[in-house]
């Protein structure tokens, strides 16, 4: 992370407030973009538990609606999670 960086090679006071400031920019973004992560995790599992519930109330009725629904849900989960497991920054 730059400004952990600039932070720890900061050889004066203004230098490392300057650092402080931009590593809780740095990290009030990152905790932004992680919340919008969970939020769309969270309509994804929404979505898939509400696609049960129908398939539940009508066994043996399942429709290509719901298969393709539970298809693009799951397939959000998984690439969402492919962002997290490979953002380190």
């Amino acid at each position: 992370m730059i400004a952990q960086r600039d932070l720890d090679r900061a050889n004066s006071e203004a230098a490392r407030d300057e650092a402080i400031t931009a590593l809780r920019a740095a990290s009030t973004a990152k905790v932004q973009q992680l919340n919008t992560i969970r939020e769309s995790l969270l309509h994804h599992a929404e979505q898939i538990v509400e696609i049960h519930q129908r398939l539940r109330s009508a066994p043996g009725d399942v429709n290509t609606d719901d298969v393709q629904a539970l298809e693009h849900a799951a397939q959000g989960m998984v690439t969402l999670l492919e962002v997290l497991a490979v953002d380190h920054t």
